[in-house]
């Protein structure tokens, strides 16, 4: 596959590339690899002014696929509010491979009698 915006790859890289996955894929040099991610225990963004927590833990089971989703997990805003950023911690980052975050205006009907915090 080419890479985004340069087109085909040119017989040169076609045999770079091949004569490494010849070779069982080396690793490169590692004083040319990137830094490792560094993950913090606190807040990746500044402190927040506000956090929306879930009213109660969903219990994630220890095998199998969880199909989607979605719990209903109001913010009590009176008035609207400017969002700069946003930070999802789940409580155990180990089970959950990731989130999608949905606002739902006043009015939507989307998941209107969804119970609060429930599956």
């Amino acid at each position: 596959m080419p890479a985004p915006g340069r087109g085909e790859a040119t017989a040169a890289e076609e045999e770079t590339l091949a004569a490494w996955v010849a070779a069982h894929a080396p690793e490169g040099d590692a004083k040319d690899a990137p830094k490792p991610v560094e993950f913090v225990d606190g807040w990746n963004i500044r402190t927040p002014e506000l956090v929306v927590e879930m009213p109660r833990p969903y219990a994630v089971p220890a095998a199998g696929t969880i199909e989607y989703t979605y719990f209903v997990v109001p913010t009590k805003f009176a008035e609207d509010r400017w969002v700069q950023a946003a930070e999802v911690r789940p409580g155990n980052r180990a089970v959950v491979h990731h989130v999608i975050v949905f606002v739902r205006e006043p009015g939507n009907p989307w998941l209107k009698d969804a119970p609060v915090g429930e599956p």
